[in-house]
């Protein structure tokens, strides 16, 4: 859930690829809340804390905006480092 970042703080990892591609695309935040029915505040939370988007939400989104994406690669916490590849 956390990485050592410098300084010996604590920050949340996130979904890089995951957000590389929204960035791509010109998905905000919003049109995910609005596919998921949840509030944008909640959906940018869930997007910076993994341990905090459920799966159902997590294959909502890629189903929705990337059915070419496999879910490792739009997912991947950095746990794997690098491992899964951009395949579209």
């Amino acid at each position: 859930m956390f990485q050592q970042a410098k300084g010996g703080f604590n920050v949340y990892k996130t979904y890089r690829n995951l957000e590389a591609e929204l960035s791509r695309y010109g998905i905000a935040r919003k049109d995910i809340a609005a596919v998921l029915g949840l509030n944008v505040n909640t959906v940018s939370e869930k997007l910076s804390n993994p341990d905090r988007l459920k799966l159902k939400e997590a294959q909502t989104i890629r189903r929705t905006f990337f059915p070419k994406l496999t879910m490792e690669y739009l997912f991947d916490d950095g746990e794997l480092s690098g491992k899964y590849q951009r395949e579209a």
